[in-house]
């Protein structure tokens, strides 16, 4: 899930002993950094550190989104220590379909009920390789739509929505990077029940110099309806952390690896224990052609920050 650090944006409380984490399809804030637990670990933490060739280490990032100080101009980005200095969201984030384009989860954007969280004017791409930080100048996503799946949890208005994935433009193309191309991109992959994935993350919420690159192998649990209908939002057995929002998630198909979409919360309410409906589950969202659409809309879209 993305992480929002600030007191403005409460939308549910991750408690330090671990009593309660809730199910989300938005960014989650917390009071204090030291409050923080690594959130859906289902069992034993399965994840490992990725190593070269694990997945395409020069198009791995994050997005940040920030709330304190003035907006920064395209040519110029704040520093690390400024973004993490206020209140500030931050999630995954993939180079793919151009080397200045990322895939990105709306709900940095967008809340589940379509209200407004961050322009793109306070966003920044973060390049995990060389560090460097970049502005986003654009972002496209799916429309908000009505039919959102309303989960009978602790928090009755917490939402899945299938759509929650978004494509941002980057002011300038990060050095000694690459992305994935839309032929390693599948779009409206169905899963059935126990199909195999592997989430690719930059564990996000951390304050260490180097993002902590993780890999874990998990199955694909149940599917969620959407207004009576079967949707494109999936129940994993996946291992995450607090920040793994935008993770990319590839599915085994007919032998072979193929990014099928990123994850977009978790629901904890059993620390550490195993996979089980409605207590301790992770979240995914499969592309459909709602991607394509968006990054085809982004091509002709004005920046827009100056």
């Amino acid at each position: 899930m993305a992480v929002t650090m600030s007191l403005l944006r409460v939308s549910i409380w991750v408690l330090a002993a671990g009593m309660l984490a809730g199910a989300i399809g938005f960014p989650t804030p917390s009071v204090l950094s030291s409050s923080v637990q690594p959130v859906a670990l289902i069992g034993s933490d399965d994840r490992q550190q990725r190593m070269p060739g694990d997945a395409k280490e020069e198009a791995q990032g994050r997005a940040w989104c920030y709330d304190s100080g003035p907006s920064v101009k395209i040519g110029r980005a704040p520093s690390k220590r400024r973004l993490q200095s206020g209140g500030f969201a931050v999630a995954n984030a993939t180079l793919a379909f151009e080397s200045n384009v990322a895939v990105v989860n709306r709900h940095l954007f967008k809340d589940a009920l379509g209200n407004d969280i961050y322009g793109p004017e306070k966003c920044y791409f973060e390049h995990i390789l060389s560090g460097v930080i970049i502005a986003i100048t654009a972002v496209e996503f799916p429309q908000v739509e009505p039919d959102s799946f309303i989960r009978g949890s602790l928090l009755p208005n917490a939402r899945y929505q299938s759509g929650d994935f978004a494509v941002v433009r980057l002011a300038s193309t990060p050095s000694n990077s690459a992305f994935l191309t839309k032929d390693e991109i599948v779009t409206g992959a169905k899963l059935q029940k126990n199909t195999e994935l592997k989430v690719v993350s930059n564990y996000a919420f951390n304050r260490q110099k180097k993002a902590q690159r993780t890999k874990v192998l998990c199955r694909r649990e149940r599917f969620f309806n959407l207004d009576g209908m079967r949707s494109n939002v999936y129940s994993t057995s996946c291992d995450t952390g607090s920040g793994s929002s935008g993770s990319q998630v590839y599915a085994k198909l007919d032998g072979q690896w193929k990014w099928v979409g990123v994850i977009v919360g978790e629901n904890e309410r059993k620390s550490g224990s195993s996979y089980e409906v409605n207590f301790q589950e992770t979240v995914l969202t499969v592309f459909d052609d709602r991607l394509i659409e968006a990054y085809e809309r982004l091509q002709s879209r004005p920046d827009t920050r100056e």
